[in-house]
């Protein structure tokens, strides 16, 4: 919490955060954490809560004579729980892999709340996704070209010829397109176009994404205030400064949360039929 970390981070590091609890027999809770794409004049304790179903019903003042276990916030890169022992210790009659457990805690973690629920829907409806079959040949791409560089950056046109070939082999009719580069939405259609390739592209509407982007990577204003709407108690940096004052004079912010965007882009990519896109650290 704290850290300069991405939606993506923040959810690995309490899904490995919850499997060495799991490990240890010590209590698991998400007191204190933080989500900073939460939009604090929308749901003012920026929690876990904000998007997601409580993980327990327990608190930190009831966990008793149970381990501790800290956890710091590069746990989305690390790899320190033994998968061999945590099946034993559930008692599961085969052995299953970590990335199987990450799987099944990732699940339980992200059970979306109501509201995050429903802006999903209403975004499905708003591309034209809530129709019977819509998933059954579509495709979902999110291009990186910001801050991630383990995956190496893929031009737009290399994306297209892979989804030329579903087209014509697997008879591709939709592209669900996300990105943190702007230019993409504009370059795959028109590559994909150029290929001969019949197939609408929709994405979520730019104007829910509003931070704007520095160095790659786009800097939520929920990370610069505080609950009741102000700049964070240290002194912001200009870039900062710059931000904020950016939303400041937007009145889209007020009823606007950047990780509803994000998550709802998320679901409906998790429902196409093929998913192309790099991997990074953070799995």
């Amino acid at each position: 919490d704290g850290k300069p970390s991405g939606l993506g981070s923040q959810l690995a590091s309490l899904v490995e955060s919850m499997l060495l609890a799991l490990q240890a027999n010590a209590l698991f809770t998400a007191e204190g954490f933080r989500m900073r794409y939460a939009n604090p004049l929308l749901c003012a304790p920026q929690s876990l809560e904000c998007y997601f179903l409580p993980l327990t019903g327990c608190t930190l003042a009831e966990r008793g004579p149970m381990a501790q276990v800290n956890v710091t916030h590069t746990a989305c890169f690390e790899d320190r729980f033994d998968a061999e022992a945590l099946g034993r210790r559930a008692g599961l009659r085969r052995a299953h892999s970590s990335v199987w457990f990450r799987a099944q805690v990732a699940r339980y973690v992200t059970r979306p709340s109501v509201p995050l629920q429903r802006y999903t829907a209403a975004l499905e409806a708003r591309l034209g996704l809530n129709e019977s079959g819509a998933y059954a040949y579509a495709a979902a791409v999110h291009i990186r070209h910001g801050d991630k560089r383990e995956g190496g950056r893929h031009a737009a046109s290399e994306y297209a010829r892979q989804l030329a070939f579903l087209y014509h082999w697997r008879h591709l009719d939709t592209v669900v397109l996300g990105s943190d580069d702007r230019a993409v939405f504009a370059q795959l259609p028109a590559e994909l176009e150029r290929m001969g390739v019949i197939a609408r592209v929709v994405y979520v509407p730019l104007d829910e994404f509003i931070s704007p982007v520095r160095r790659g990577k786009y800097k939520p204003v929920a990370a610069l205030l505080r609950g009741d709407g102000r700049p964070n108690g240290r002194a912001l940096n200009a870039s900062e400064r710059a931000a904020f004052e950016f939303y400041r004079s937007d009145a889209r912010y007020a009823r606007h949360d950047e990780g509803l965007s994000l998550l709802a882009q998320l679901a409906l990519m998790l429902r196409c039929r093929w998913f192309l896109g790099t991997l990074a650290s953070n799995y």
